[in-house]
């Protein structure tokens, strides 16, 4: 408690501090895809995402963002074949920071809070008796932090094309654990 007292205080501070420095800056709408590793990075697949980025100043923006990831492994070995299959549904809330908005204006650090629904559902099935399927299934509500690095290719005057790489982490007791590792493009329309 008293860590999430401190950080969200420093927030504050840096908001309020490089608050004063007003500029005209634009506001994102991004969507992209991801390729996705899932837990130790055996499970792979595609995530898809959206987010709006609404800048505070030229440094500090606030990122509401809904992600969706599906992922596939299948072993097969010489007496069973396994299927694993990871789906994950997402909510987040971060706070975007362009460290050096005047040089590097296309390059941004996100970091924030997590809210996913994670799905997984492993089958069974043995080549002598192939018949015989077991099908195991199960779904958890996980909280986590999210940390993402954005880096614009292409500024155009109402879009830009970009590139992202992101960690999303779950809190498993007292430990923190990364749960997806994600790198993609993305497509954002500036608005007013």
């Amino acid at each position: 408690m008293k860590c999430k007292l401190l950080i969200l205080t420093l927030l504050s501070i840096s908001l309020n501090t490089f608050g004063q420095n007003l500029d005209t800056t634009r506001n994102y709408v991004k969507t992209g895809i991801n390729y996705a590793f899932f837990g130790s990075g055996d499970v792979s697949g595609t995530a898809l995402y959206a987010e709006y980025t609404h800048y505070i100043n030229k440094y500090f923006g606030i990122t509401p963002k809904v992600n969706f990831g599906n992922a596939y492994r299948k072993n097969t070995d010489f007496y069973e074949v396994e299927i694993n299959q990871v789906t994950i549904k997402s909510v987040s809330l971060s706070a975007n920071y362009k460290p050096m908005p005047l040089r590097f204006s296309n390059l941004s650090f996100g970091f924030g809070g997590l809210i996913s629904v994670f799905d997984n559902t492993y089958i069974f099935k043995t080549f002598s008796a192939p018949e015989n399927i077991s099908v195991q299934s199960y779904s958890e509500i996980q909280f986590g932090l999210l940390g993402s690095l954005k880096l614009d290719v292409i500024e155009e005057e109402r879009f830009n094309i970009g590139l992202n790489a992101e960690l999303l982490t779950t809190f498993y007791g007292k430990y923190l654990e990364a749960t997806s590792y994600q790198y993609g493009a993305y497509f954002a329309f500036k608005i007013q």
